[in-house]
């Protein structure tokens, strides 16, 4: 499996939007090695940190800018 395809399959499944047959085909490729659960591991990781900022995020409003001023 090219990196990108692998790659693509991984986000898909953290975003929740991965087939039942590609989330098998995830887990038949972390099954037989530690540096794909690893790099796995590391991409979930980010993917959470993300998910959270942007979840708490609030923009700063124009109106509250300009009061700063």
């Amino acid at each position: 499996m090219r990196e990108r395809d692998w790659e693509d399959l991984v986000h898909r499944y953290l975003d929740g939007i991965a087939t039942k047959e590609e989330t098998e085909q995830l887990s038949r490729q972390l099954e037989p090695g530690e540096g794909a659960r690893l790099k796995y591991l590391h991409t979930a990781d980010l993917h959470g940190i993300l998910t959270t900022k942007e979840e708490f995020h609030e923009p700063v409003s124009n109106s509250a800018s300009s009061r700063r001023h």
